[in-house]
């Protein structure tokens, strides 16, 4: 709904497409710097928002023409809104967190987990009734506020389910995490070993950080590891009513995970010899792999997202006859999108075409 508004306002060419999630992808890097900041923790906001910047996740999904850059960097605002406002036991900010939060949601109800890691961080660090009550206040109007949305919307998610998401157990959801959080959607294929290099040592990273932020501050700890933590464990366990992990639900975790990776950064160059060149390998491992993994991305259509369906249309075009049609097996918007070519398509079940061989 939102991107047909924008469409109507900005044209539907791919970079007036893909231009929201750019933008939005600037926008998050600079909130992680902001919260990060707000957090109290300086030298974590600026190598936060250096992972994020760089991290090939964030860049795959801020060049997309969906909604899930967009989603990240709402619910990171809202995050460090809530923060804020929590501390200044300002109104003022408590109505902009609860829009935020409310955009947040219109833009994709899986905001809604974030939402309830946030509130319970806030429950676990708030101390006083005062925080407790503004809070329920936000959430009463962000509900009212969704209550004609969700009369519409649930009775399609209650029997809505996605067939290309299959069951993933707890380690499997944690090692593709790990995977995609450090080297990114485009490493995929890619050398085993490389993926498993940067999966450990995000791992350690996120594990190091967590414990610094624990000694150093509870309340701080409590509302970088609900947003690091908090989403894809709520995916994990919605998994066990109905499959719905997939990555890019996750996305709005990068933020979190970001700081406490630039915390535990942090932390290792205060400790030693050791410490400085364990910093200094995490950063050339992360170095070394974002550019792997973004120059899969850019250069090499082993890795693309999707077929290149400009060319495919292309070629239709080209040999185009009146009495053909196209089979789509697995359709995908974007063919749409490029699709010039006279012949009617027609979309055909995969599993059909699967046992026939033909595709």
């Amino acid at each position: 709904m939102a991107l047909k508004g924008w469409i109507a306002i900005a044209g539907s060419s791919e970079l007036a497409l893909r231009w929201p999630s750019v933008l939005a992808g600037a926008v998050l890097v600079a909130l992680t710097y902001r919260l990060g900041r707000a957090l109290a923790w300086q030298a974590a906001a600026a190598g936060a928002a250096a992972l994020a910047a760089f991290n090939p996740f964030l860049v795959w999904y801020a060049q997309d023409a969906r909604v899930y850059s967009l989603l990240a960097a709402l619910v990171l605002g809202a995050a460090w809104l809530t923060w804020r406002a929590a501390q200044k036991r300002d109104w003022q900010l408590w109505v902009w967190a609860g829009c935020l939060w409310w955009l947040a949601l219109f833009a994709h109800y899986f905001a809604a987990l974030a939402l309830a890691s946030i509130l319970l961080a806030l429950i676990v660090a708030a101390h006083t009734r005062a925080r407790w009550r503004a809070a329920f206040g936000m959430s009463a109007g962000i509900t009212l506020a969704q209550l004609p949305w969700l009369a519409y919307v649930a009775p399609l998610l209650v029997g809505h389910s996605k067939s290309w998401i299959s069951a993933a157990g707890s380690m499997e959801v944690l090692w593709r995490l790990l995977t995609v959080f450090s080297a990114g959607q485009a490493s995929a294929g890619a050398s085993p070993m490389n993926q498993a290099i940067g999966a450990l040592v995000l791992a350690a990273l996120l594990i190091w950080g967590s414990v610094l932020l624990l000694r150093r501050a509870l309340r701080a700890a409590a509302w970088v590891l609900a947003l690091a933590v908090g989403t894809p464990l709520w995916l994990w366990l919605l998994s066990f009513y109905r499959p719905v992990f997939t990555e890019q639900y996750a996305l709005v975790a990068l933020p979190g995970v970001c700081l406490l990776a630039a915390a535990g950064l942090s932390g290792l160059a205060a400790a030693g010899w050791w410490g400085k060149a364990g910093r200094s390998f995490a950063y050339t491992t992360f170095i070394a792999i974002s550019l792997l993994s973004l120059s899969n991305y850019y250069f090499n259509p082993r890795y693309s997202k999707s077929p290149d369906w400009r060319a495919v249309s292309d070629y239709l075009v080209r040999t185009a006859r009146a009495d053909e049609v196209v089979a789509l097996n697995l359709p995908d918007p974007a063919f749409y999108y490029y699709y010039r070519a006279p012949m009617p398509v027609e979309a055909v079940p995969a599993a059909p075409l699967a046992e026939i061989g033909g595709a």
